[in-house]
């Protein structure tokens, strides 16, 4: 069970703590900005973007090619060559890239900024407007109105709160009941899982108890080291060279009466 807050310490924290506030309070707050990177630049602008990490990967493509076999540098080539290609398909996807582009590869701002400078001067952008967001969103915050901790308020805290505790309950109910009642599942499933085993051996020998009488009747028995129906080993002459056990025998011979009578 959970420990419930007193009504003071609920005030504050609803005073204090954002997420714990209405959701149509909330709403009021300013939205920070689009990571979208068609939202920061035009399109005369990605495809500069795009041409400039076309050229990129070909420079490093000649890098790669160019180095000696199994080396750092070959192998840094590569991973910005991937990284780069990457970039490349986002840009030229369906509104599927985002700022900072660097997200999801290897290569830091820096880098990118290096190879593209038109790229830092579009990422300022975003930065510039996640700066202006963020500080429109500290003054609604300072400035925020009181939230509602009145007696209305409390109450339906408190119904809340109930009705938390009634599905906690029920839930640790049911999984009492389920574990209460596991030790005898998986009895039966192991016992069930023999049962499986037991007739599909069962089946199995009596399909070998078949193949043995069937050579038996075409007089194809030969000489075998153990037996061709349990598989088990021989040391009886007479078992050898028949190629079955006595116990088996006895059964195939019991068969081939069964057949006889019918």
């Amino acid at each position: 069970m959970i420990n419930w807050p007193t009504r003071e310490e609920w005030a504050e924290q609803r005073q204090q703590q954002p997420g714990l506030l209405p959701a149509d309070y909330l709403s009021a707050q300013p939205k920070f900005p689009s990571s979208r990177f068609e939202d920061y630049a035009n399109t005369a602008e990605l495809h500069a973007v795009i041409r400039a990490l076309q050229q990129a990967w070909r420079d490093l493509g000649r890098d790669v090619r160019g180095a000696a076999k199994d080396t750092d540098a070959k192998r840094e080539a590569s991973v910005k060559r991937q990284d780069i290609n990457y970039l490349i398909k986002q840009l030229q996807g369906d509104n599927r890239a985002s700022l900072p582009l660097c997200r999801g590869t290897r290569l830091d701002s820096e880098e990118l900024s290096a190879l593209v400078p038109l790229l830092g001067k579009i990422e300022a952008r975003y930065e510039t407007a996640r700066e202006a967001a963020k500080a429109a969103h500290d003054q609604w915050w300072q400035n925020r109105p009181p939230a509602d901790v009145s007696d209305d308020a409390w109450a339906a805290e408190l119904e809340r709160r109930r009705q938390w505790d009634e599905d906690a309950r029920r839930r640790d109910a049911e999984r009492a009941a389920w574990e209460a009642g596991r030790e005898e599942r998986e009895r039966k499933q192991r016992e069930e899982a023999i049962a499986r085993g037991v007739a599909k051996r069962a089946k199995r020998r009596e399909q070998k108890f078949r193949e043995a009488v069937q050579a038996l009747r075409d007089n194809a028995l030969r000489p075998m080291s153990y037996c061709r129906c349990c598989k088990k080993d021989l040391t009886d002459p007479a078992s050898i060279a028949r190629g079955i056990g006595p116990e088996c025998w006895e059964h195939v011979l019991k068969a081939v009466e069964r057949g006889q009578a019918a």
